[in-house]
């Protein structure tokens, strides 16, 4: 037996130190907002980081911050060209939120609407879409593909064809989202009876569906909240 001067000690997960939890605790906020401010930094000029924190504490995250007007980013007192910088940088902005994302998280179906509405306004989307995303088991998202286009009043959601094109990405969950760049009625659409149908077919094929989210520019809802399919 070794002495006890020689004996290693034995570090569980549990004890090991996470620099950003120390830093964000010095910050005086999660890690989460941390590790946000730490993408948004090198955007800005003076004070970055001290900066990249109080934006996201006033806007509640990146996804909101990123989805900001030029006229909001500036009345939170960016300058033109920080703003200018943000608002060329759609296509980065979207993956850095697709990092974020993890499948069946209550809070992250949020950061899911705030990066579909940055597409939709910084691409101009004038007519309704209908779009299904899907994920692998360990969360990286395989699929995102356009199923409609159109009028929001002329909607057409086919729920067979989206399972489709799930099992061909080899998908283990997938998700419907559906935006319109105006106000739109879910009983008027039947929204709630295509959610169920997507369900159904995911279920017969072992495909989890994790969400039906319908967002225009002004919020959004989650027919998995709305209908309780998760607790």
């Amino acid at each position: 037996m070794k002495p006890e001067a020689e004996r290693r000690p034995i570090i569980v997960e549990d004890e090991v130190v996470n620099p950003d939890n120390l830093r964000a605790a010095d910050a005086g906020v999660d890690v989460r907002t941390w590790r946000e401010a730490m993408l948004l930094a090198p955007m800005l000029h003076e004070n970055p980081l001290d900066r990249a924190v109080e934006f996201l504490r006033i806007t509640g995250g990146l996804g909101r911050f990123l989805s900001s007007t030029p006229a909001d980013l500036e009345a939170l007192g960016l300058e033109e060209v920080e703003v200018a910088r943000i608002h060329a940088l759609p296509t980065l902005a979207a993956k850095l939120l697709n990092h974020h994302y993890q499948t069946g998280d209550l809070s992250t179906r949020k950061q899911l609407a705030d990066e579909i509405r940055l597409r939709a306004i910084q691409t101009g989307w004038d007519t309704a879409k209908v779009l299904v995303m899907g994920w692998t088991e360990g969360s990286r998202r395989v699929l995102d593909r356009i199923l409609f286009e159109g009028h929001p009043k002329t909607i057409s959601i086919d729920a067979q064809h989206a399972v489709r094109l799930a099992l061909t990405a080899n998908v283990a969950a997938f998700a419907l989202v559906v935006w319109s760049p105006e106000p739109i009625s879910l009983t008027g659409c039947n929204f709630q009876r295509a959610a169920d149908d997507l369900r159904m077919a995911g279920a017969f094929f072992k495909l989890t569906a994790t969400d039906f989210l319908v967002l225009t520019r002004d919020g959004y809802i989650s027919l998995a909240v709305e209908d309780q399919w998760i607790e």
